[in-house]
């Protein structure tokens, strides 16, 4: 993965530093980074860029395993993976009460930022919840077990329509 224009200077500046502490940098050295001349992209422009793709139908396979399971009384039709980052301008629904898609969003648990703020438009208020719940076989782990989490209902809290 090539480094960021700020990776690479941070990385020039602790060589720099170590160089003149009179510290080998042999370490730093064996980093590979690309060209100066390569230009970089704003991580926040690759944000808006992002256009998610279509939600996936669980499998046969998922559903005799009950992995479209999020609870004992929410049963989701299909699943959509984000990338960690990801922002998503318009998160697919479905059209009729029957049908559920789960918006999947990869988090880092070192810098962890709750996945309802990957979506651009503001969201209403919760319609309704709970805490603490186990999520079925949707999210195990390690051990195979449920994990707890917790169960969020929103709405678009805006909608304006453009002639």
């Amino acid at each position: 993965m090539p480094l960021s224009a700020a990776q690479q200077q941070a990385l020039q500046d602790a060589h720099k530093l170590l160089s003149d502490a009179g510290i080998t940098t042999g370490l730093l050295d064996d980093i590979a980074a690309p060209p100066p001349s390569e230009p970089s992209v704003d991580s926040g422009f690759l944000a808006l860029a992002y256009q998610p793709t279509e939600a996936i139908p669980f499998s046969a396979s998922e559903i005799s395993r009950s992995m479209h399971h999020l609870n004992r009384q929410t049963i989701l039709t299909h699943i959509v993976e984000h990338p960690l980052g990801a922002i998503v301008e318009y998160p697919q629904t479905t059209a009729n009460d029957h049908e559920a898609i789960v918006h999947w969003f990869v988090i880092d648990a070192q810098c962890f930022t709750h996945p309802k703020g990957n979506f651009q438009y503001s969201l209403g208020d919760s319609h309704g919840g709970h805490d603490n719940i186990k999520c079925g076989t949707l999210l195990i782990d390690k051990q195979g077990r449920p994990v707890p989490c917790n169960h969020l209902r929103t709405s678009c809290e805006h909608m304006a329509k453009l002639d």
